[in-house]
């Protein structure tokens, strides 16, 4: 492996752990809530833990760290479903000090008690069946035992005597003569006209109704910038974009742009990818803009802006475009 692919490799894990780590850090969140973390989320981080294992085998050819057998093993052993065995080898690799074992062993004690609890409401819901079934038995049993009882026991009635006094019916009245009714002339009913059908040539033609044009979203303002300020100049460490802080809907996160890296001629040869926030800090660890340096990269610009679940949907104007000088500082106008 020459030295640009490693180093490639390098930026791209170093991005992948930070990704991760903010998927961790949401899962935590959601963690804490009754319903726990949603699919997408659980399916993300599989993705990603996954491919940081096949960068870290690529980087060091078969030379692997305690701390990465243990966490790898017990991966493997969440993915089988075996969470005993899972939060044991977890712990290893915490007391190892592998990057992600505490978050993984976290997220598989959650697992094991939401598998508990789900144990004993479904014992609890049994014991209800049961005990209902013994009670409608018992009522059953109760009103049987009652209607033979009933059955068994005679029953002593009065006999009463009814004496009819003989009473005259009076005759039958004779009908009166009433007059017949006398035939009236009725007029006769008015037959209806024939109407010559109409033929098919005479239809009518409907006009399709006309398309209403779709209206395009309206976008809120940008997020105002607090840092870093712009036309900065790197000398090492982490850089963290601030933002003002302003009422975000549930669903809305704050996004950096993809950063934009251009050499000393104003070719763009290097990027990093979106990053989102739930809060108005997004850092950006010193070994992306160090990987950016070391492939001759002299100029970095950003933006920034409002995402809707994902930076994928942008729901907010894009901030005006800053820059990041490696070292020195850059000409904005040298820049495309």
């Amino acid at each position: 492996m020459n030295r640009e692919q490693r180093l490639r490799i390098q930026a791209e894990l170093q991005s992948l752990t930070t990704e991760l780590q903010h998927l961790r850090q949401r899962e935590a969140e959601h963690l804490k809530s009754v319903s726990g973390a949603p699919q997408f989320t659980t399916n993300k981080i599989r993705e990603l833990r996954q491919r940081i294992i096949q960068l870290e085998d690529d980087l060091q050819a078969g030379e692997k760290s305690p701390a990465q057998e243990l966490y790898r093993a017990g991966f493997a052993a969440e993915l089988l479903g075996d969470t005993k065995k899972a939060i044991r080898l977890y712990k290893q690799a915490a007391r190892k000090k592998y990057p992600d074992a505490d978050a993984a062993l976290r997220s598989m004690r959650y697992d094991a008690r939401s598998d508990k609890t789900g144990w004993l409401i479904g014992l609890g819901i049994l014991a209800a069946i049961a005990i209902a079934a013994f009670i409608i038995w018992r009522l059953s049993a109760a009103n049987t035992e009652t209607t033979t009882a009933n059955k068994i026991t005679p029953t002593l009635r009065p006999t009463l005597s009814v004496v009819l006094a003989a009473t005259r019916t009076p005759a039958p009245l004779r009908p009166s003569n009433t007059p017949r009714p006398t035939a009236t002339n009725t007029p006769a009913p008015i037959l209806p006209t024939n109407t010559p059908p109409t033929s098919p040539t005479e239809t009518t033609r409907t006009e399709p109704p006309e398309p209403t044009p779709t209206e395009t979203p309206v976008l809120q303002p940008a997020p105002k910038i607090i840092g870093p300020p712009n036309n900065l100049v790197w000398q090492g460490g982490t850089i963290v974009f601030e933002f003002e802080a302003v009422e975000l809907r549930d669903d809305e996160l704050y996004c950096l742009d993809t950063l934009r890296g251009f050499d000393s001629t104003g070719t763009e040869n290097w990027s990093y990818p979106q990053t989102k926030s739930k809060t108005p800090s997004i850092p950006v660890d010193a070994n992306v803009f160090s990987v950016a340096k070391t492939q001759g990269i002299q100029c970095v610009t950003w933006q920034a802006y409002i995402g809707q679940s994902t930076c994928h949907t942008r729901t907010s104007e894009l901030t005006p475009r800053r820059i990041i000088g490696l070292p020195d500082p850059c000409d904005p106008n040298s820049l495309p």
